[in-house]
């Protein structure tokens, strides 16, 4: 399945998404006007538009959500008719299809109430899914499918012209959903390509080998075989070096004081007073006997 917003340029093969019910007006108001879809509380549209959907997914704008358990009308009118279409090759194919499948013509059948109600609510609940993930629906693949199938007969009963061309049923079968525009609008605030350019894609191809320099010329006889094999051998040494040095160094001071060491230095300084003293005396005494006896 493939899901895409609307833009300028729509994809040839595409079903629209767009209906006219009370459920898409309502997410399109959020965008019309934000601060009202917002009702003052602060809400981002994100938020307002996951609560739509959980209203309408909760049935307060009707019975239109398929949810998981739903039996879907037409089922088997439907399985029978996309065997049929998948072969059909013109327009005039796919409105046998229609009545084999349905009783109807394609015109009365995209007529009918009950085929227009189911159309319009299999194109909301698939929006509602995109915006609540969480909703239990019928699978979108199959709610594509019931799209797409739908969207054919739809283009049938139109007369479409286009549906003659060849594979163009098939392409039908396989077209793009297309979100609607109002809900889901394109921002124009991203930046634009420069341009568009050829893509240019160069190829090389070997032509021929150039002579050379010649690298080794060896003679051998007829119907010898010689294998040589070069050898390059890529060494790489690593050496590492752990250098430990240790340095212990012990220094002890011992002083000694002796406890009368000042006294000592006393009596000796003393003691060397009354020699020079007592020498002194000597000396005098000397002096006057020498004289005396003169």
């Amino acid at each position: 399945m493939a899901l895409r917003a609307a833009s300028s340029d729509v994809p040839k093969d595409s079903v629209g998404l767009s209906t006219d019910s009370k459920f898409q007006q309502e997410l399109a108001g959020v965008h019309a006007s934000p601060g009202l879809a917002g009702s003052g509380d602060g809400q981002a549209p994100i938020e307002v538009a996951r609560r739509i959907a959980g209203q309408f997914v909760d049935g307060a704008f009707g019975p239109g959500f398929i949810a998981a358990t739903a039996t879907v009308p037409y089922q088997a009118a439907f399985e029978q008719f996309a065997a049929a279409a998948a072969s059909a090759k013109n327009i005039q194919d796919l409105a046998k299809a229609v009545q084999a499948a349905f009783g109807k013509s394609p015109e009365d059948l995209a007529a009918d109430p009950g085929f227009t109600s189911l159309y319009r609510n299999v194109r909301d609940t698939i929006v509602a899914v995109i915006i609540l993930p969480s909703a239990r629906s019928l699978a979108l693949a199959d709610l594509a499918r019931l799209a797409r199938l739908m969207a054919l007969i739809v283009r049938a009963a139109a007369g479409d012209a286009s549906l003659g061309q060849a594979g163009a049923i098939q392409r039908a079968l396989s077209a793009t959903l297309l979100l609607p525009a109002a809900v889901f609008p394109l921002r124009t605030d991203l930046p634009q390509p420069v341009g568009v350019g050829d893509l240019l894609v160069v190829k090389q191809q070997l032509k021929r080998y150039e002579p050379g320099d010649v690298a080794n010329i060896e003679n051998i006889l007829r119907g010898e075989k010689r294998d040589k094999v070069n050898t390059h051998d890529l060494t790489t040494d690593t050496t590492t070096i752990t250098e430990t040095s240790k340095t212990t160094e012990t220094t002890t001071s011992l002083d000694v004081t002796e406890r009368f060491e000042l006294k000592t230095e006393v009596a000796n300084v003393i003691n060397e007073d009354l020699s020079a003293s007592m020498a002194g005396r000597s000396a005098a005494v000397a002096g006057r006997g020498s004289t005396t006896s003169g």
